[in-house]
């Protein structure tokens, strides 16, 4: 009966732990929440339309001077953008939501679009598209060199976030694209896109 007691008693308390353990989300999954576009959200439902698509695609032709080039567009990389300074505040007046796409072209090349989103009208414009060749500024796209490297911090990896930054230096004119990762106790780490092995740097 003894034995049995212990039995019982040890399973009791290791059924709360499988229980948290099983509604912990991955830091995987945690990061890719945080950092893409609802599919749900109707802004994401809105920019995958065909005409907008139209759009999109003109704008990457007149950027390369080929009228007949063929462009794809990843909807899976559609993540909203904020444009922050040095000291992460934001540089840019009181706006429309900003979201970025990636694309790549039939002939190798790959890049991204930042368009501003009224969903009043609704409408998008234009804010600003690069070239990347042969980088692709995704997250998800560099997820497991990404993960790595957040474990060799301090960061907090059960609150850590992930977001899509234009890291604008207002004293040089210049600007950085990277993702800011931030968790509950205020602390910052970057990752500048285009570098290789996705170092990070703590603010």
């Amino acid at each position: 009966m003894k034995r049995l007691f212990c039995s019982l008693l040890v399973c009791f308390l290791l059924i709360p732990s499988a229980f948290a353990s099983a509604d912990k989300k991955p830091l995987q999954e945690y990061l890719l929440e945080s950092y893409y576009l609802d599919a749900n959200d109707p802004a994401a439902k809105y920019l995958q339309n065909k005409s907008i698509e139209r759009f999109w695609t003109m704008w990457v032709a007149s950027y390369f001077d080929d009228e007949e080039m063929e462009v794809t567009w990843d909807y899976d990389t559609l993540a909203p953008v904020q444009v922050l300074d040095h000291n992460f505040e934001s540089i840019v007046r009181k706006h429309d939501p900003l979201y970025t796409c990636i694309f790549t072209t039939a002939d190798g090349k790959s890049g991204y679009l930042i368009i501003s989103y009224n969903d009043e009208d609704p409408s998008v414009s234009q804010w600003s598209l690069h070239e990347t060749t042969p980088y692709y500024y995704d997250l998800r796209a560099n997820l497991e060199a990404i993960e790595a490297a957040l474990q060799t911090t301090d960061i907090d990896l059960a609150t850590v976030i992930a977001t899509r930054v234009e890291w604008i230096d207002t004293e040089k004119n210049r600007g950085d694209r990277i993702i800011l990762f931030e968790d509950g106790k205020g602390d910052r780490y970057i990752c500048y896109l285009g570098d290789d092995d996705f170092s990070l740097e703590k603010m």
